[in-house]
């Protein structure tokens, strides 16, 4: 086993480096984060946080890398009240993501029309956001990739 303690790894993706080494990058959708597994010749250096919800906008999902950036798709943007119970401690934050999800459609909080693009550099952690915060040219967004230097 790689890592532990990842709450619904909804990306993953292989991003190789300038120097070839690889490193595994993952969507962690409900961290809201993302975290690289740099795999090293003759050992790996483990799992490694390099985004996390204070960086994040969006709550991240689909993952893709393609030369020297990886892109993650943000379908919503991130809950208030889940900025607040993502300080309390793992087993009460899992509880409350799982016990939201279990409610019927109409009781659950609305989710707010929003679309995003992180666009982020595995090696270096530089990153940059697109995004359309009311979700009226992009919005729902599950998957992105670079094709002939466009998204």
């Amino acid at each position: 086993m790689l890592a532990r303690n990842i709450h619904f790894a909804n990306g993953v993706a292989v991003f190789v480096g300038k120097d070839q080494e690889e490193t595994i990058v993952l969507s962690e959708t409900f961290g809201p984060r993302l975290l690289k597994y740099e795999l090293k010749a003759g050992g790996l250096k483990g799992l490694e946080v390099f985004l996390d919800n204070k960086d994040m906008t969006g709550y991240v999902d689909g993952l893709d890398c393609a030369g020297t950036k990886c892109y993650a798709v943000m379908p919503s943007a991130i809950s208030p009240v889940h900025k607040l119970w993502s300080m309390l401690p793992a087993a009460v934050d899992v509880f409350f993501r799982t016990f939201i999800m279990a409610l019927p459609r109409r009781f659950a909080p609305p989710v707010q029309k929003y679309g995003g693009i992180l666009e982020v550099d595995p090696s270096t952690g530089a990153f940059r956001y697109f995004q359309d915060p009311n979700g009226l040219d992009i919005a729902m967004l599950c998957g992105v990739t670079e094709h002939d230097g466009k998204l």
